[in-house]
């Protein structure tokens, strides 16, 4: 009779904060938070899930707000499969995953749609640059799920998916094409799945990561460059091994304020994953 295999034991436990803040300019020029952020963690705190979207800012997106909550709702539910510690990367159908999250995000806003028509001024605004009543909600989105033996991140659009290693190191993952200005790539886009950026995490990638953080784009352009963006970022998830979960996100509140106001003035959202009481 052989032995049976033994079950895997996390690495360590998992702690998600964040916060949506609504941007220097559009407090002063009386404009909604057009970003949007979602999480959740498993009962064991081994799992988790999280998801930050960008309504775009152009008079013509009057809906992008909308457009943004719904983007992350979605993808965090979609993501809720990672929520067993026993998914493998076998398990799960990660190739249909950006297709069903898209496929529900235009379901979504045509239910909005029956729900709310377009206003004259609405339609005419999206007719005057040919497009569709589905742009009235664009938005990007970034997500990643992670369990104890398999991980993946999405992204579409612009904003930053930061990976922290055990080691201190500090990477961004998932860079879109750059486009020109303030351009970026959508989930209202009929091609969008085309530019979706994504990655599978395994088990032995997953052991030597200490965090991931997803931020839309009023984040990094807060900053002079890079790497002084990533560095705040490894100052934040240091400071999730000493706090708790709560006291991050109320912290991250009014710290994220603060940096819209010093940066870029825009909505910024950002949601870090932390691992704690993980062996060294």
């Amino acid at each position: 009779m052989s032995a049976s295999k033994p079950a895997r034991k996390p690495n360590g436990f998992w702690q998600v904060a964040g916060a949506s803040v609504r941007g220097a300019s559009h407090i002063q020029f009386d404009l909604p938070n057009q970003d949007a952020a979602k999480w959740f963690i498993g009962p064991n705190q081994h799992s988790f899930a999280l998801a930050v979207a960008d309504g775009h800012g152009a008079p013509v997106y009057t809906r992008s707000d909308r457009g943004a909550r719904f983007a992350v709702s979605i993808a965090t539910e979609e993501l809720r499969v990672l929520v067993d510690d026993d998914t493998k990367i076998g398990d799960v159908p990660w190739s249909a995953l950006p297709d069903r999250i898209f496929r529900r995000w235009r379901t979504a806003v045509q239910q909005d749609l029956a729900s709310q028509p377009l206003s004259d001024a609405e339609a005419a605004a999206l007719a005057g640059w040919e497009l569709d009543a589905t742009a009235a909600y664009g938005a990007t989105l970034l997500a990643a799920g992670m369990t104890g033996d398999c991980g993946y991140a999405l992204q579409l659009g612009d904003g930053t998916t930061y990976l922290v290693g055990r080691d201190g190191s500090v990477a961004s993952v998932l860079n879109p094409p750059k486009l020109p200005g303030e351009s970026t790539f959508s989930l209202c886009m009929a091609d969008a799945l085309d530019f979706v950026q994504a990655r599978i995490f395994n088990a032995g990638e997953l052991d030597r990561l200490a965090a991931i953080v997803v931020s839309t784009d009023g984040y990094s352009k807060s900053f002079r460059n890079d790497g002084i963006a990533a560095a705040q970022i490894k100052t934040l998830t240091d400071r999730m091994t000493l706090d708790s979960a709560a006291e991050i996100s109320r912290e991250l509140d009014e710290w994220l304020n603060r940096v819209s106001e010093a940066g870029s003035g825009d909505d910024i959202s950002l949601v870090v994953a932390a691992r704690r009481g993980a062996s060294g």
